[in-house]
This record gives structure tokens, sequence and C-alpha cells, in this order.
């Protein structure tokens, strides 16, 4: 029988942890990955996300609570270490060893070092990208010393577009005793605008039989301050069509003694509406006169007072029925205030024969005889009072004894 071997060769999906965080995957049900960065795997359960799956792959039973130490320092030696004043689990490092001492309660107890050795160095990280142009200029380095070796001549720049200075003008020299040469003519000039100088005046000639042209007529002279001799009147001309403009008015004339006649006399007029007795008060018969101001009046034959008869235990008082008003009592009585308008009065007459009680708290009355209070009221015959409107104030006062 022959036996044959292979050769198998086992890979695992692997990316690093940054990716795996972004992914965070649901690994299959014992699917193995690595983090290529860390060195670590993880092992899936078809259930967890990567990121909640411990690394190492299989996890044992939780194992039982640790201790805690509470490291309180270090010491140069064990004889160093304190005897008195410890608790259970104060531990100290015994700097001559470098090992943990833990105090147990009764004794201390070396539990050995607590540094590992140290470890291999990792591999270095990959290079970071390179960064942005820096936008603030470094500081500028010092001037080395002039170098003693002369660079190489560079070529020569194309010729300047741009003229350069004029130089100082030179000295004059002597003037020449050779004649240059005439140069050529140059063009006629435009016509001169400057007259040159008169020649002198030649002989005179024989007179001329031919008549030279009339010259240009001279100014008009000045007007003349003779008068020339009036010609004769021609003939009298046609009636003017077109009226002469209007003399000066004379002076007015006295006032006339003499009246002049009576014109005609006019039409007669449309009549007029009649009067809206609304609004216009008319010189006969009866009208009643409704918020009317009467000014300067004077009333011939005197006037009359409306009298109005007051009825009931809560009657309203109001100068709108009448300025004189009566008022039998049927029983104790509280009058409230009707419509009032400053400067308006009643004379209220009261007849109470059976001594019925008045109370005026709700007109608020206020009362300028009987030292302030209300009157009595008189049990046989009328008591007077006169009630009047001052601002808004209702003022009160008895009359007489009657």
């Amino acid at each position: 029988m022959t036996i044959s071997a292979s050769i198998f060769q086992l890979s695992l999906r692997g990316d690093t942890l940054a990716r795996w965080t972004s992914f965070n995957p649901v690994l299959a049900d014992r699917e193995i990955v690595l983090e290529r960065d860390t060195g670590q795997f993880k092992v899936g359960d078809g259930v967890t996300a990567y990121l909640s799956l411990p690394y190492g792959g299989i996890v044992g039973p939780t194992g039982p609570q640790g201790v805690s130490l509470n490291v309180l320092g270090s010491v140069p030696t064990v004889g160093d270490l304190p005897s008195t004043g410890n608790d259970p689990n104060d531990a100290y490092i015994v700097e001559a060893d470098g090992d943990l001492y833990v105090w147990s309660g009764t004794a201390w107890t070396n539990v050995g070092q607590i540094v590992g050795p140290t470890g291999p160095t990792g591999p270095t990280g990959p290079t970071g990208p390179t960064g942005s142009d820096s936008t603030v200029a470094g500081p500028t380095g010092p001037t080395g010393a002039a170098s003693t070796v002369a660079g190489p001549t560079g070529p020569t720049g194309s010729a300047s577009t741009v003229a350069g200075p004029t130089g100082p003008t030179g000295a004059q020299g002597d003037a020449s005793t050779v004649a240059g040469p005439t140069g050529p003519t140059g063009p006629q000039g435009d016509a001169s605008t400057v007259a040159g100088p008169t020649g002198p005046t030649g002989a005179t000639g024989g007179a001329s039989t031919v008549a030279g042209p009339t010259g240009p007529t001279g100014p008009t002279g000045s007007d003349s301050t003779v008068a020339g001799p009036t010609g004769p009147t021609g003939p009298t001309g046609s009636d003017s069509t077109v009226a002469g403009p209007t003399g000066p008015t004379g002076a007015t004339g006295g006032a006339s003694t003499v009246a002049g006649p009576t014109g005609p006399t006019g039409p007669t007029g449309p009549t007029g509406p009649e009067p809206d007795t609304a609004t216009y008060v008319t010189l006969t018969g009866t009208q009643t006169l409704t918020n009317k101001t009467l000014d300067g009046v004077v009333l011939d034959n005197g006037y009359t007072e409306e009298v109005f008869a007051v009825t009931g235990t809560t009657p309203a008082l109001s100068p709108v029925n009448g300025s004189i008003q009566t008022w039998t009592l049927t029983g104790s009585s509280t009058p409230t205030a009707g419509t009032w308008a400053a400067g308006q009065s009643i004379t209220l007459l009261i007849n109470d024969g059976t001594a019925f009680a008045v109370t005026w708290s709700t007109i608020g009355v206020v009362w300028k005889t009987g030292g302030g209070t209300a009157p009595t009221l008189n049990t046989t015959g009328e008591t007077v009072i006169a009630l009047w409107k001052v601002g808004t104030t209702t003022y009160g006062a008895r009359v007489g004894d009657a």
C-alpha cells in the first residue's frame, strides 16, 4: 500500500483594524480573521458583529475575582518595610531587588517581579502622508561666506526695448571756419499772415484816362444837429381803419348834486323753502327746544316749569322729567340717580305722613344743610329739598321749614 503525503497551505482573511471597524461584519461560525496591523485575530460565531467579538478566538470560563493590591510606593530595602499600621494587601516595591512585597495581615510576602522583561521592538509603522505646504515661511538661514570662485558669465541678453536716460550734453566746440554745403531748398511755406514793410512811394504818374472802380460806401455819419427845411404838405389821406391809442384819463369831477333817474324794479325772486322747525326756532306757535343753548334771553310774562309726580320706593330722580317734582311716600324708599348733566337741578316736594325713611346713599348726595347729614322729613305737610349737580357731584339742601 502506498501512502502519499500532501502539503496544504492555509491563508486567513486579513485586513487592518480601521477597515474591520468601518465594515463591522458578522463573521461566519468558526471563521478566523486576522488584523494585519495589530497581529491579533478573532473567531466568528455567526451572530455577533466583529467589534463585539473578543480577541484570541476561544475564551475560557471566567476566573475568580482577583485580589486588589494597594501599592503604596517603594522602599530601598526589605528592612525598610513598615512593621505596623499596615492593612492586608498593602504593597511596596523594594528597590534593592525590584520585587513586590504584599502584607498578608501578619507578615510581608515577596510575590516577585511585577514588571515583565522588555519585549522586542515592534515593526515601524507606515509613513504618514505628506502634509500640505506650510503657509508660514521658516526663518532665513545665515548668509554664507563670500565665494572665492567666480561663477561663469551668463549669456548676453536681448536688446532692450526701453531707452536709457540721455547722457549730459558735452561742452560746445569752437565755431567752425569752414562753411558747410548748402542744403536743398525746402518746400514753399504757407502764405504769411504778417505784412512786410511798405516800400518807398514811387513817382506820380500822369492822369489816368480810365475811371477806377467805385470804392465802398463809407460809414453813416451821426445825426445832424441842424434841421433841414420843411417840405411841402402832402395830400390828406383817407380815414384810418385802425383806432389810435386811447389818451390818458382826465381828472375825476366833483360829486353830482343831481340824482339820476331811478332804474326799473327787477323781477321778484322765487319764494324760499319753509324753515325746518327741528333746526330753526319759529316766531309763532308752540315749539319744543331740545339741546338748545339760549344766550342772553329775556323772558316776558315769566315762564312755566314742568311739574312731575314721582312714584314708587326706588324712583330714578332726573331733571329730564321736570324741574319741580312731587313725591308721596308709600314706604321706606331708596331713590336712584337718573339722567343728570352738570348744571341741572330739581326742586323735590316730599309728602311723608307716616314717618317712612328715605336712604340717599345710592345717589351719593353731598348735603349742604343739617351739618352735612340728610334732612329729617316732616310727618305733616311737605318737606322741600333742592338737588343740583356741579361737575360730577350731586349736592342737596333742605329748603325752609315747610
